[in-house]
């Protein structure tokens, strides 16, 4: 992507080159060519170009072009020393770029977080699946120490590929070997394009059989590839960044560019309220419903970026960051009470922040902020999953009435949350059911997900409706599922007037109309009903 048509860009000898070159770089969304000439700066006349370092010297100077390219993209060659490690990777693979702070986190100092970092790293650099890449690096603080070698030769303020990871089973202390038992040592591999030798100095190599130092290539042909023990890498580094890529891995990418704006309170270009301290305005924030329909908890990525052209610099951006809501399974429309959180990012300066959720079934509603109320500027959210999530922005605050004159428009709003169900009839012959419910209200229907192998199911299901007739029940179904076809077994009718408040009910459940009384009870349901006129209020 960054080079498009490399094979004729490249230079020929005898052939004549037009001297200008085509990169592409990735901008909110999309892919943004940028044209640069073949004049070149050079450290000492008559010298190789300024950074032309490869396997082959003297012969490649796609790195020079490369970086003139994205000086150009970014606006000056100064503002390539601000631009940080995930910003880069963002704008040359146009993955969503989650940064970890190794030193930060304090990763160098606690077993149980090295553990996870390994286990991570394990399974983002499986051959057969290829979910991610990764780079590490060392972060500087003076801009002196920008290409100096750390005691182990590593270079300060430069970018280290990690393309692999292995766990290798070696002697372990003479206690340990006493009793028979061994140790593991966690590997990476690193690759290291600056051609630097790297020091050797870890007592761990020493427990290292020269079998095993074979096998890994601790010493491979390729002078440009290293392993480092887990613990070394921790110590060592101060930065990891994660690329994932839409594709690889089976991510499925869902994007949407939007914008915060200001504009008269309750209007559709009020949007920008800026994080969950500012109560009164939160909820005017851009809102994106996301639906999990798995049973098993799914893994969810968002990445949020804001477009730095107003930003002169990383100093110019916004403190950014999302939080996500469970709303109810059925909501269409924007939200404007604050539900229970599902899970939330930091607030950063930066031109993205990433996020991480595990999500259960249900429907989500994630909100892109800034820190503070009323700051403008366009946003791309990108969101991505394994599985579909039929996201979507909400638009509209309350539903609108029809065109036809007796359609009206709803005058109530009910939130209804069935949490479960008690004493419910057995279905087969071991004594249980499969048993899920249906609310039915006003022409709407919604279904909660099937509890297995139970009389008594959690279902914990909110559903919310908007109503023309208080007078009229809400209707609750219980069928029993089945491979062939769902059986009824119950239903109950729940009373939902206006004015009620969190009412929480134990509620009959009743059979067909033609079963005998004396055949016993069918069980209750526990639900939970809130109704109010003000529809701005749910």
């Amino acid at each position: 992507k960054v080079l498009p048509d490399a094979k004729q860009q490249e230079w020929r000898p005898g052939e004549e080159h037009p001297g200008v070159f085509r990169f592409c770089f990735w901008l909110l969304g999309s892919w943004t060519e940028v044209l640069v000439d073949d004049r070149l700066p050079v450290t000492v006349p008559g010298g190789l170009p300024y950074g032309c370092r490869s396997y082959v010297p003297c012969a490649e100077f796609w790195a020079p072009l490369l970086e003139k390219a994205y000086a150009k993209f970014l606006g000056c060659y100064e503002l390539l020393e601000a631009c940080s490690l995930s910003d880069a990777l963002v704008d040359l693979t146009g993955a969503a770029v989650e940064h970890m702070e190794l030193a930060v986190g304090g990763y160098a100092r606690d077993p149980a977080l090295q553990e996870q970092l390994f286990a991570k790293l394990l399974a983002l650099l499986d051959a057969n699946t290829g979910q991610a890449v990764v780079c590490s690096a060392i972060s500087v603080e003076q801009a002196e120490e920008m290409g100096s070698l750390t005691a182990e030769g590593l270079l300060r303020g430069h970018a280290y590929p990690v393309v692999g990871a292995r766990a290798v089973a070696v002697a372990g202390t003479p206690t340990q070997e006493a009793h028979h038992e061994q140790t593991q040592l966690r590997l990476l591999r690193l690759r290291n394009p600056w051609a630097t030798t790297l020091g050797r100095g870890s007592a761990k190599w020493s427990r290292l059989s020269e079998t095993d130092q074979a096998k890994l290539a601790i010493q491979p042909p390729n002078e440009h590839e290293f392993w480092i023990p887990l613990e070394d890498f921790a110590l060592a580094f101060t930065d990891m960044c994660v690329c994932h890529l839409p594709g690889l891995g089976g991510w499925r990418e869902e994007s949407f560019l939007g914008e915060w704006t200001v504009g008269e309170r309750g209007s559709a270009l009020d949007r920008a309220g800026g994080c969950i301290n500012n109560r009164s305005s939160f909820l005017r924030n851009p809102q994106y419903r996301l639906d999990v329909t798995d049973d098993t908890t799914v893994v969810v990525l968002a990445y949020l970026v804001q477009d730095s052209a107003s930003a002169e610099g990383p100093s110019e951006h916004f403190v950014i960051g999302m939080h996500v809501m469970q709303v109810e399974v059925n909501r269409q429309f924007r939200v404007h009470v604050v539900k229970p959180k599902a899970c939330s990012s930091e607030y950063v300066r930066a031109r993205g922040v990433f996020l991480e959720c595990r999500l259960q079934r249900g429907r989500y509603c994630l909100l892109p902020t800034t820190f503070e109320a009323g700051r403008t500027r366009r946003f791309l959210l990108r969101l991505l999953c394994r599985q579909p999530l039929d996201g979507r922005e909400l638009l509209k605050d309350v539903p609108s009435a029809k065109l036809l004159p007796c359609q009206s428009a709803p005058t109530l709003a009910t939130i209804i949350r069935v949490i479960g169900a008690k004493n419910l009839e057995q279905q087969d012959p071991f004594g249980v059911a499969d048993p899920y419910c249906v609310l039915l209200c006003e022409g709407q229907s919604v279904r909660s997900a099937v509890c297995r192998a139970t009389l008594n199911p959690m279902w914990d299901i909110s559903a919310i409706f908007y109503r023309k007739d208080a007078s009229t029940p809400i209707k609750i179904q219980v069928w029993n599922s089945h491979l062939m076809m769902d059986a009824y077994m119950a239903k109950a009718y729940v009373e939902a007037p206006a004015g009620c408040d969190h009412q929480v009910a134990e509620v009959a459940l009743v059979g067909h109309r033609n079963r005998p009384p004396h055949e016993g009870s069918l069980g209750t349901l526990l639900v939970e009903v809130t109704t109010t006129d003000d529809l701005l209020a749910v």
